[in-house]
């Protein structure tokens, strides 16, 4: 497989021209020249990106610039200043990423929902830098732009990842591939009763040793206990779901109405609107 990254002139109109339009086949960067070339290849993991991007019109990429992260124009994280992504140039550990994103992504969903749902991108990189964090710098699981989705921590030692971890992980990619790249795109509606019991607390503390889960949240961020978005609201719901089987989800919100109530809202969306069982996911 060879991938080739053509020349960006000027980049903020390659920018633009990548977030102007969604699962178009032919993304160009300049005049009748797509953005990146996939060829076939004897080598297993370029055979599997060659026909991923046959099948589904998604890119999977290892070898990309700056422009693929940094600049994400009508996206809630305009430049990701913060951010840096190292690439993965091992193919043993891109091959391990590969069988990666099949057990945590992939085998969950259909060709239709593949080619409907899934970002543009998928980028493999070995560590995400995340340097928001005051404490320093962060190795983060998963990044999502509006039409990428970055899976960080592709080494070699994904194969000595235990079931748990693999659940945990699972949950966290699957989050954001939800709330940033499906949501946020308008690819589907989230009735506003599940939004409802958090909007006075959006963004705003909780006060200092309040529970979350009293107000409908899984978490909180930062050192004011502050309540999520209401895009991390859904991140989180997801990432709950999805790592976690019907009876420990039941377990979880046992004591807190309110999740169990907007838990319920979430999942009947989906299943009657969109025919996707989130759930199936978790129980696996």
């Amino acid at each position: 497989m060879t991938m080739k990254t053509r020349s960006f002139i000027p980049a903020l109109m390659a920018a633009l021209a990548l977030s102007s339009c969604y699962h178009e086949k032919d993304i160009t960067a300049e005049i009748g020249e797509p953005q990146y070339v996939i060829e076939d290849s004897e080598d297993p993991v370029g055979h599997f990106i060659y026909e991923f991007y046959q099948n589904y019109g998604v890119y999977i990429l290892y070898d990309y610039s700056e422009l693929d992260y940094r600049w994400n124009l009508n996206s809630t994280e305009l430049l990701n200043e913060d951010y840096n992504f190292i690439r993965q140039k091992d193919k043993a550990a891109l091959s391990l990423g590969i069988e990666y994103l099949e057990k945590t992504l992939f085998q969950f969903y259909d060709d239709g929902f593949k080619q409907k749902y899934f970002p543009i991108k998928i980028l493999l990189a070995d560590t995400i830098i995340n340097g928001s964090y005051s404490s320093g710098n962060k190795d983060d699981i998963a990044f999502t732009g509006r039409n990428y989705l970055a899976i960080g921590r592709i080494r070699q030692d994904l194969e000595n990842l235990s079931d748990e971890e693999l659940k945990e992980r699972r949950g966290i990619i699957h989050g954001k591939l939800w709330a940033n790249n499906i949501y946020t795109n308008g690819l589907i509606e989230i009735p506003q009763e599940f939004f409802e019991p958090g909007l006075e607390y959006y963004g705003k503390s909780l006060g200092k040793n309040a529970d979350p889960r009293a107000f409908g949240f899984w978490s909180t961020t930062g050192y004011a206990n502050t309540a999520p978005t209401q895009n991390q609201d859904i991140d989180d719901f997801v990432r709950m779901i999805t790592s976690h089987t019907q009876a420990e989800m039941e377990a979880e919100m046992a004591d807190y109405e309110l999740l169990r109530n907007k838990y319920e809202i979430l999942l009947n969306c989906l299943n009657t609107q969109y025919h996707i069982d989130l759930q199936s996911i978790g129980n696996q």
